[in-house]
């Protein structure tokens, strides 16, 4: 005990070191985000006046047969063109579609002070025709130049501002002039912090619209496998409707019993679907009784009760081979219905927390169902006596918790099954 204290300090001590500096590593890293993300709040233009007129000056355009792919074109364009800008102007533009149409983001980044930010000082469609001409003053020097396929930084000046350093770069697209760009330069530091920024940001749009393309393509072919499996599941359920017409109406009753207990124990809304649908085939072995014991109009003798028995492995033997989380519910709901909380139920006589707690809950809703409804050997059980045996039995034959949430939805549960009851008297009339 003395040697192995003195290590489990040391190896407590090597815990809180490793942890400390992954703190650091992580405040460093913050630290450096925070600084990315301000250097962007002072460097981001709020005005995308432009730009939106732009856009609609794209889509209206009858110059253009397809006027998606210009205006793509044209923004691949613009990309390169400020990139020939030295020390200069940071933008980002993303296209994408919705219904057809093109939705453009530019955001321009420029000197906090200035009036003005990276922008389309003025576009050309492929023709040479004006897409685009702002209003205002054009500085027809810095023009001239981007005319000439010149980029760069000069000085000019207004009586507005007074002196200060424009950016530029021609916008060309396949050799053809399409317009100008213009800004105010940045300092290399903080261009190179935005433009691995906007690297970042455009991966993160990039994925997200990844994960969102192939959500809106392979949900419907999900929808439609999730809805099969419940199809093959009700179907399984139907079969016992057809070996025995009142055990058809059991279990439908005794599902949306048992639904109703689960949503009272908290269980989750997927855990409460599927409860829904596995417990309706609870019975699906009894397909392989014999109807002379199943109908029996008596009580069965020890012989029958063996056969009888065997429903619950039948049921779990015929779902064998489902691997999914529904079929393995299903099958353990067959497989465990019978058995008690006390050991003395069928098929393995297990006990307590060892009975799935999906067992359980159909367990209490099979017997109460069983009880009020009518048997060939006997009539229903009135409500009042029903109920008390359900209770009285917790703790032996059922597991006690279930029993208090069957209790305490008592209300539901007899909505239910009077539901049930109109529609088996309206099927009776009809038959």
């Amino acid at each position: 005990m003395k040697k192995t204290l003195p290590l489990a300090r040391k190896q407590n001590r090597k815990t809180v070191i490793i942890f400390i500096l992954a703190l650091l590593i992580l405040s460093a890293i913050s630290f450096s985000s925070w600084q990315v993300y301000r250097t962007i709040l002072e460097y981001n233009g709020v005005n995308l006046s432009n730009r939106v007129q732009l856009l609609k000056l794209i889509l209206e355009s009858k110059h253009h047969r397809d006027p998606i792919d210009f205006a793509k074109e044209v923004l691949k364009a613009y990309q390169a063109s400020i990139n020939q800008v030295p020390e200069g102007v940071v933008e980002s533009a993303m296209v994408g579609t919705k219904d057809d149409r093109i939705v453009v983001l530019l955001r321009g980044r420029g000197d906090p002070n200035a009036e003005r930010h990276p922008r389309l000082f003025y576009l050309l469609d492929k023709q040479g025709r004006p897409l685009y001409l702002p209003q205002g003053h054009i500085m027809h020097s810095v023009m001239q130049r981007a005319l000439q396929g010149k980029s760069g930084v000069m000085e000019v000046s207004t009586v507005e501002r007074g002196s200060f350093q424009v950016a530029y770069a021609p916008l060309t697209l396949n050799n053809i002039h399409l317009g100008l760009a213009i800004g105010t330069p940045l300092e290399p530091l903080k261009k190179a912090m935005l433009e691995q920024f906007v690297f970042i940001l455009l991966m993160g749009v990039f994925i997200i619209a990844g994960g969102a393309w192939l959500f809106l393509r392979l949900n419907p072919l999900l929808a439609e496998l999730t809805r099969s499996q419940e199809v093959n599941i009700q179907m399984l359920g139907e079969a016992s409707h057809y070996k025995d017409t009142d055990t058809g109406w059991h279990v439908e009753r005794m599902a949306e019993y048992s639904v109703a207990i689960g949503k009272a124990m908290n269980l989750s809304a997927k855990q409460i679907m599927m409860l829904g649908l596995a417990a309706r085939m609870h019975d699906l072995g009894k397909v392989g009784t014999p109807d002379d014991v199943l109908k029996k109009p008596g009580k069965l003798d020890e012989d029958e009760w063996v056969i009888m028995r065997r429903h619950s492995q039948v049921g779990a033997q015929i779902m064998a081979d489902g691997d999914t989380p529904l079929f393995e519910m299903a099958k353990a709901i067959a497989q465990g219905h019978h058995e008690k909380w006390d050991g003395s139920g069928y098929p393995d006589g297990i006990a307590g927390q060892d009975i799935p707690l999906v067992a359980r809950i159909t367990a209490v809703a099979d017997v109460f169902d069983a009880l009020t409804m009518k048997r060939p050997y006997k009539d229903p059980w009135p409500l009042e006596k029903a109920l008390a045996v359900i209770q009285q039995d917790a703790g032996s034959h059922f597991d006690p918790e279930v029993v208090q949430a069957f209790l305490s939805v008592q209300e539901e549960i007899l909505t239910i099954k009077e539901r049930w009851e109109k529609k088996e008297q309206e099927a009776s009339r009809k038959a």
